[in-house]
């Protein structure tokens, strides 16, 4: 059977909106771009995505629901089914500009920053939006690029100077940068501007952790994680925060709500696997660590943890291979350097 070319573009979210429809099938009132909308507005994206499903499925979906799709595809990090979903906009449903700005988050998501970047950079700079400025921004960040484009960061802020996403953007690269002041003043603007802007409690969460204050860093990401209930990572950091506080019991309670909304994401189940080794479980510890890894591949603190749980476990080859492995990433490390001495 032949699909029609309108059709045909949907047809690769066949698998995923079919599963979504198998769980949103509860007998309720059929689906509403409003509600769609509204979900989104509140950032319940899970249930954004049901409705919004049930609107692609049972119509042909119009552009204002089209794009909507997209936006939540950005924001849930799928870069290739909001460049999917873009294509499918007719030309005079959005204007290039925006367009452009649009592909190129989706493009960042895919990890392609170099198309992002020579896409933004084709824009008339006098003209950039404030959205604009940030995939510019995000795109040569990205590529380690953002020395050759002098005061980029100092333009979009002169012309957006209360974008709490600019300020976080900059606190961002002011730690990479190791300017604690700058951060600090980037940190305290960026939240300022937006109180429960994402980047902005997760840069603040980051610049606490840098300044040691741990109890800090955990309120502004348990903020994030209150307002925006299906991003993975702010528990994953307050269940982090908890186990370095030495509240295990709190960290099992962040995971047990977190982990069956986002299974696979490595951050969790690093810190499930943290817990783990915490309460002596080894065997659970090994299995969470072997799922985290498949993201993680490189990440010193969970390779080290690897040679930790082996050598608990007995393995103790295993245990050397991991633990050296982690000191080649991470020189650093003197927990993995005294173990492998020991063993």
């Amino acid at each position: 059977m032949k699909i029609a070319p309108e059709k045909r573009k949907w047809a690769g979210f066949a698998p995923v909106l079919a599963a979504l429809l198998l769980a949103a099938c509860s007998g309720g009132a059929p689906s509403t771009f409003d509600d769609a909308q509204a979900a989104y507005e509140r950032h319940h994206y899970r249930t954004a995505r049901i409705h919004l499903a049930n609107l692609l499925a049972d119509s042909e979906p119009d552009a204002k629901t089209r794009l909507l799709y997209v936006q939540l595809m950005l924001e849930l990090g799928d870069g290739i089914s909001a460049q999917s979903a873009l294509r499918s906009l007719p030309d005079n449903a959005l204007a290039a500009a925006r367009r452009g700005e649009l592909l190129a988050h989706a493009l960042i998501l895919q990890a392609k920053p170099d198309e992002a970047a020579i896409l933004m950079e084709k824009q008339d700079r006098s003209k950039l939006t404030e959205q604009g400025y940030r995939m510019l921004v995000w795109a040569h960040q990205d590529q380690d690029t953002l020395e050759q484009q002098p005061g980029l960061i100092e333009e979009a802020l002169r012309r957006y100077p209360e974008s709490a996403y600019l300020h976080a953007q900059a606190g961002d690269v002011a730690i990479n940068q190791g300017d604690w002041l700058l951060a600090r003043d980037h940190a305290a603007k960026a939240i300022r501007h937006g109180p429960d802007n994402y980047q902005a409690l997760v840069l603040n969460g980051r610049y606490q952790i840098g300044r040691g204050e741990l109890e800090k860093a955990r309120q502004h990401y348990a903020r994030a994680m209150e307002v925006y209930p299906d991003h993975p990572v702010p528990p994953a950091n307050v269940a982090g925060l908890y186990l370095d506080l030495g509240q295990a019991d709190k960290a099992a309670e962040t995971l047990k709500r977190a982990l069956p909304k986002n299974p696979d994401f490595p951050f969790l189940l690093f810190q499930k696997a943290r817990l783990d080794y915490r309460q002596e479980k080894f065997k659970d510890a090994r299995t969470a660590l072997a799922e985290a890894r498949k993201g993680l591949a490189d990440f010193g603190p969970l390779i080290a943890l690897s040679g930790k749980v082996e050598a608990k476990i007995g393995n103790v080859e295993t245990a050397r291979l991991e633990l050296s492995r982690a000191l080649e990433i991470d020189p650093s490390d003197r927990e993995a350097r005294q173990l492998l001495e020991e063993i």
